[in-house]
């Protein structure tokens, strides 16, 4: 049984992207919808672990190529119809909103920013001189007790910074509803394709300032704005929320 996948939506008369994996695209009145076909089963549910992983990489694999090209909106991963009819049907029902968020996110490229603790890398540093005495060796413990306390305050401040330091070259910014352990800041960026280089440069040097506190600053991008196609994501921008 032949399945068709929705991967996203452009505008009528954007062109095919020939550079990106097989797919096509399917005509509508103000939209087309980037479509691949597949004998995989339509629900990613009964997707083995690594047809699962394949599929999304063959979905971001598409959309990164449209959204190096413009704009895109993507649809969810694992949208799966009968038939070219069915997409049309379903595409066509919020048409309007569908359009409305394109043009909302139009010239807009999503990052990721990470935030955290760098590798340990142990140091015998401290104990390369044996104490002269009880009081030396106590005047290290609370030397080094102090400085961990010191660096650990840097840290937060820089966190918390983190995000005021980048606010002027981004149109949005979303803090991951749940951090993990290991991460201090989980961010999403919404970035005008204008302000692109001016926020590479800002993130390089907040990279050495966070290697000097000890830790690691990951910015990933450009993708296309999957953390923003949705129009309560919008509407919240929209209204301050």
């Amino acid at each position: 049984m032949n399945t068709v996948v929705l991967h996203g939506l452009i505008v009528s008369g954007d062109a095919l992207r020939t550079d990106a994996p097989a797919h096509r695209l399917i005509a509508m009145e103000t939209l087309q919808a980037i479509v691949s076909d597949t004998t995989l089963p339509p629900e990613t549910s009964e997707l083995s672990e690594d047809q699962t992983a394949q599929a999304a990489l063959f979905h971001n694999e598409i959309l990164v190529k449209y959204c190096e090209a413009g704009d895109v909106l993507p649809i969810r991963f694992g949208a799966a119809f009968s038939s070219d009819a069915a997409v049309v049907s379903h595409v066509a029902s919020d048409a309007v909103q569908h359009l409305t968020m394109i043009r909302r996110l139009s010239d807009s490229k999503e990052f990721a920013l990470r935030l955290v603790p760098a590798a340990q890398q142990h140091s015998k540093h401290e104990d390369a001189v044996a104490p002269a005495s009880g009081r030396d060796f106590l005047t290290r413990r609370m030397t080094t007790r102090n400085n961990r306390k010191t660096i650990s305050e840097r840290r937060h401040t820089f966190a918390k910074a983190l995000a005021t330091r980048i606010g002027g070259h981004v149109s949005s910014i979303l803090a991951a509803e749940t951090l993990r352990p290991d991460r201090l800041v989980d961010l999403t960026l919404l970035v005008p394709t204008a302000n692109i280089t001016a926020l590479v440069s800002e993130s390089a040097q907040l990279y050495v300032e966070a290697r000097d506190l000890g830790l690691d600053l990951h910015m990933t991008g450009p993708w296309p704005p999957y953390s923003y196609a949705s129009i309560e994501v919008l509407d919240g921008l929209a209204t301050g929320a």
